[in-house]
């Protein structure tokens, strides 16, 4: 579901999509790299349902990598190119990816899992409690969650600049930037590709945001006197 972003975005494929400081990629360059991506991680023996860890730069071609993972129907799991090597050996024993993605190519893993059909990636708790666990999160949970984030702006006009970054929590893997409104994001087609969100929802949403707070804290009580 999520790599239909890509495939199906109605850009043509000479005009700009993606943006990272120092490299610009086309739609074009978007699709024909994700594909690409796609081949090589069948070719290493990838399975549909397997996960596939890119431990990749932080940048466009980043992206394209990770659409390449989901047309190739495995799970993303992403690796911060900073993790210590005995980090990143942790996650991938508690992830257990066919391969790992680097700069100097893939590698594939011993004991792959077989993850249940629609898990699109994986991410981390915050291990503030003990080590980070592993949360599975699916392709349709993650559509309607940009349909609730991105839905407030389908309505704006046509000569309201918009700049929007996707949440970062995604171990910041995608800065997507968008500069004017005649860019699908902002007016997305209908629910095939951003089922979920309706206007009840962003109206909700926006009634919590105009919620005010009060001016001043409340006062304390007074300390006990013995």
């Amino acid at each position: 579901l999520l790599a239909a972003l890509l495939a199906d975005h109605p850009f043509a494929d000479d005009e700009p999509l993606l943006h990272s400081p120092g490299l610009t990629i086309t739609a074009g360059e978007a699709r024909a790299g994700a594909q690409a991506m796609a081949e090589r991680l069948r070719a290493a023996g990838v399975q549909p349902g397997q996960g596939a860890a890119l431990q990749l730069p932080n940048d466009a071609s980043f992206i394209v990598s990770m659409f390449g993972v989901w047309l190739a129907d495995a799970v993303f799991v992403p690796v911060n190119p900073r993790t210590p090597v005995a980090e990143r050996d942790d996650a991938l024993a508690a992830t257990r990816p066919a391969v790992i993605v680097t700069e100097e190519g893939i590698t594939p893993l011993d004991a792959p899992r077989d993850y249940d059909a629609g898990v699109a990636f994986v991410l981390w708790t915050s291990g503030t409690t003990g080590r980070p666990k592993p949360i599975l999160h699916t392709h349709s949970a993650y559509l309607e969650l940009l349909d609730r984030v991105l839905g407030p702006l389908r309505n704006r006009k046509d000569d309201q600049a918009v700049q929007i970054r996707v949440p970062e929590h995604l171990y910041r893997w995608s800065n997507w930037e968008i500069m004017t409104s005649s860019d699908p994001f902002t007016n997305p087609p209908p629910a095939t590709a951003w089922p979920g969100a309706s206007a009840s929802m962003a109206r909700s949403s926006s009634s919590r945001s105009r919620k005010r707070m009060p001016r001043h804290p409340p006062r304390r009580p007074p300390p006990c006197r013995r």
